[in-house]
């Protein structure tokens, strides 16, 4: 599942008196699925989430789109910092305040059209193909968990 997340010192922003707003650091990894920027303009289902949890908390905020590890980084270090569209994991659980679900996650596995061996169909088939996966993300460790792979020789890490 895909969540809108909050790091929780941002509790701290709500002792501040005398704004008449409040701004948050709000950090994304671009993806069509999700939130994108096109022309300048933020769009995008999480986007519309967003931008309706901060019209009834009247706060404001700029998405800034980065790759997935600064912005986990950025989210996880930076008081007041709202990072879009993240997996809620065991691991991460405690680190953040998880507002609202956006999306459940689905795995699939891609092959070239041009390569009709190595579709994939069933989970059994994909056991025997190279598969890649990026190192420390949320897919790489459930694929090594030993729920998928119990060895590291058919798992390419970058």
């Amino acid at each position: 599942m895909l969540f809108i997340i909050l790091l929780a010192p941002f509790f701290s922003i709500a002792e501040k008196e005398n704004e008449t707003s409040t701004d948050l650091n709000v950090v994304a990894f671009s993806s069509r699925l999700l939130q994108y920027q096109e022309e300048g303009e933020n769009k995008g289902p999480t986007i519309g989430i967003l931008n309706a949890l901060l019209k009834e908390t009247e706060f404001n905020a700029n998405v800034s789109y980065m790759p997935w590890a600064r912005a986990f980084s950025i989210a996880k270090n930076t008081p007041n910092t709202l990072i879009l569209s993240m997996l809620r994991t065991p691991e991460r659980e405690d680190s953040f305040h998880w507002i609202i679900k956006v999306s459940q996650a689905a795995r699939v596995f891609i092959s070239l059209k041009s390569k009709p061996e190595s579709y994939v169909e069933t989970m059994a088939e994909a056991k025997n193909k190279l598969i890649a996966v990026i190192l420390g993300s949320a897919a790489h460790k459930e694929l090594i968990s030993g729920r998928f792979f119990r060895e590291r020789k058919y798992l390419y890490c970058f």
